[in-house]
């Protein structure tokens, strides 16, 4: 037997009935990632790991009161686990809530706002990186896939002070493999946000000598505000070769370029 099965047939063998509405309603339930909320056999494991008193109700269920939450054992931070981001805040994984930039489902999982793309995004990370390697060397091999794998087409430009753009822009480069400078740099901050960085898109003007409308990525490690630029670095290597300037991870006062906000 599986814990899970365990779970359920001493909860039946007991006489416990899940109290579905309680669960739903506490938000500081113990969670388990492994065990999303349509696991089958969810509520079952709930009853059996969440301390309450029960009262019946009359109808051949229970309702809970005086429900006691356990702290997960993991420190406060954010996990990559089975192929999610988590965050751990307080003692208890992150639902339905947001922390800065990210949003968290209602099983803790960081998402985009688009389930197709948010396991496009997933299995990118999986497939190009590994638990060995450091945050900074996983940032650069998802920025030389996104500069190197992708091939270069006119879409429409975003405007001064649009939001929540990036998520269509990403889905549409990640499956047809072009996009203009928007594109590249929707789906690199993107991919920046799974490893729980402070990661945004920012819309003003670029170039070698003379700026044109240009999109950019800007992302916070360990304090510092860094620039990353996938789009610009593959114009410059389709022009001149590989012998240009590398955009990746830079800091503003380091840019070779000219940079307008």
């Amino acid at each position: 037997m599986t814990r899970a099965q365990a779970a359920v047939a001493f909860d039946k063998l007991l006489g416990r009935v899940p109290d579905k509405a309680a669960m739903d309603d506490c938000a500081a339930l113990c969670y388990f990632p492994d065990v999303p909320t349509d696991h089958w056999g969810y509520p079952y494991i709930m009853e059996a790991v969440t301390q309450h008193r029960r009262a019946d109700d009359g109808f051949g269920g229970e309702v809970w009161a005086d429900i006691v939450s356990r702290p997960t054992v993991l420190d406060d931070g954010f996990y990559r686990i089975d192929g999610w981001l988590y965050r751990v805040k307080d003692g208890a994984f992150l639902r339905s809530a947001a922390d800065g930039c990210l949003t968290f489902d209602d099983n803790g999982r960081y998402t985009t706002g688009n389930r197709e793309l948010d396991g496009m995004l997933n299995a990118l990370i999986e497939e190009k990186t590994s638990a060995a390697k450091t945050r900074d060397e996983k940032l650069r091999i998802l920025y030389n896939y996104i500069r190197d794998e992708f091939k270069y087409i006119k879409r429409d430009l975003v405007g001064k002070g649009t939001v929540d753009w990036e998520a269509d822009y990403a889905l549409r480069f990640l499956k047809e493999g072009k996009g203009n400078c928007f594109s590249f740099s929707a789906a690199y901050c993107l991919l920046c946000r799974e490893f729980g960085l402070d990661a945004k898109t920012v819309i003003g003007a670029a170039g070698r000598y003379s700026p044109s409308t240009h999109c950019w990525v800007e992302a916070v490690l360990d304090g510092e505000t860094y620039m990353f630029d996938p789009e610009l670095e593959w114009l410059f290597r389709t022009r001149y070769g590989d012998d240009v300037e590398d955009l990746f991870k830079i800091l503003p006062s380091d840019n070779p370029y000219i940079y307008v906000r």
